[in-house]
């Protein structure tokens, strides 16, 4: 038997990577409310980040939400009135309201699990959905249907709290099913930063980093990490709201997304092409290649060229074989830089006597490198020798010359 090697088993006694996933799904959520706070869509002017809460909804007239994010396996089942999270998550909602009379408006129960539903009249008592639509109905507890005052009774009895301080905060609680464990990146990347002004025609890759970024963004806020050297002494005066731990918590919705997209360089995207680029089986002979290389006077260039034309296809044929999709708008993208270059070379290097190919082949190699090596996002970060290679492409498509037009059929 061979000896086991740890990069080759998986570690399932670990857990700690699935306490960081949902970690992230509560930094995750943050994010989401930021975004819709900046779209309009919600009344937070900001987000407080691990702030007495996992997160907490500033709104403009000083009044608070606050969320507490719950994660769960499915398998587990739905949230029910007995669930031991959902009772201590209902405390707290209690404790808050208490420590901050009059200041919340809502607190919010966020999982990535439904809560159970019926209307069956033995269970409906289990159902939280069923209990937090039928507490706001009522002007005080003795208002209740049996089966929801035994729940309230029983969940006050749990928490050891008032009976009808519970049923007051209990008026102003509500469930959020949020995204899928398994999806809240997508849905944060791809359904709630497009709603964004300046976010809604970027790429699905641009989208991610941005993602990621307002991600980070809110575990700094949550995290207790901070470089402002009056922490050090602003305990001195006693004054919680000059410590700059509380204000680095707190995340200014527009300024917060704001700040994520300038601190990126957008980046050029070309619009579909209707002429796409021909891909064969990276084993073509490339004759028109060599020809048109020839008549321009590139002779020694051959040999490099016809080397980068095919290792440039099986290299963009290797990317279809991943991801089909994501592979056609980086071949678009290549396609429509170096055909440009090529153009504009040709502009200027064939205003020269001939055989000019040389002086545009010159320009073509000086402007793909800048490229390369200075914005390599515009070319999805494909190296100077993949860019030469679809030029390649292209003159073996004829939609690159470094001669004037010839007949490629003719003997050169």
């Amino acid at each position: 038997m061979s000896t086991p090697d740890p990069s080759t088993v998986l570690d399932r006694d670990d857990p700690g990577d699935d306490t960081q996933l949902r970690f992230r799904y509560q930094h995750g959520y943050g994010a989401i409310l930021l975004c819709g706070s900046a779209a309009g869509a919600l009344p937070y002017v900001a987000v407080w980040c691990e702030h007495h809460e996992d997160l907490l909804g500033e709104k403009a007239n000083g009044r608070f939400d606050s969320f507490q994010i719950k994660t769960t396996t499915p398998e587990s089942g739905p949230w029910k009135m007995s669930s031991e999270k959902l009772q201590k998550s209902i405390g707290r909602f209690v404790e808050l309201d208490g420590k901050f009379p009059g200041k919340f408006d809502a607190h919010s129960f966020v999982s990535n699990v439904s809560c159970y539903e019926t209307d069956q009249a033995d269970e409906v008592a289990k159902s939280p959905v069923k209990f937090l639509l039928a507490v706001p109905g009522c002007t005080a507890c003795e208002g209740l249907a049996a089966a929801h005052a035994k729940a309230l009774q029983d969940l006050a009895t749990k928490l050891g709290c008032d009976r009808a301080k519970l049923f007051e905060t209990c008026k102003r609680v509500q469930v959020v099913k949020g995204p899928a464990l398994d999806g809240f990146e997508t849905s944060i990347a791809h359904e709630h930063l497009p709603t964004l002004d300046g976010c809604s025609t970027l790429a699905p890759a641009e989208l991610d980093g941005l993602r990621d970024e307002l991600i980070q963004m809110v575990f700094n806020a949550s995290s207790v990490a901070i470089d402002d050297p009056s922490k050090h002494w602003c305990c001195v005066l006693g004054n919680d709201h000059i410590n700059p731990r509380l204000k680095a918590k707190r995340l200014v919705a527009r300024d917060a997304i704001q700040d994520v997209i300038a601190g990126r360089t957008l980046v050029f995207r070309f619009a579909p092409s209707s002429t796409s680029l021909k891909l064969g089986d990276g084993k073509r002979d490339l004759e028109t290649l060599a020809k048109k290389l020839l008549k321009g006077g590139l002779v020694n260039q051959l040999d490099s060229m016809q080397s980068r034309t095919l290792s440039a296809e099986q290299h963009l044929l290797t990317l279809v074989a991943q991801d089909a999709d994501d592979a056609g708008k980086i071949i678009n993208q290549l396609k429509e830089l170096v055909q440009g270059t090529c153009t504009d070379a040709e502009a200027v290097a064939s205003a020269n006597p001939e055989p000019w190919g040389m002086d545009m082949y010159r320009r073509v190699v000086t402007r793909l490198q800048n490229v390369a090596d200075n914005q390599p996002d515009i070319v999805h970060r494909q190296p100077h020798e993949c860019l030469m290679g679809v030029a390649g492409l292209l003159t073996e498509d004829c939609k690159v010359w470094w001669s004037p037009k010839f007949d490629v059929k003719e003997v050169v």
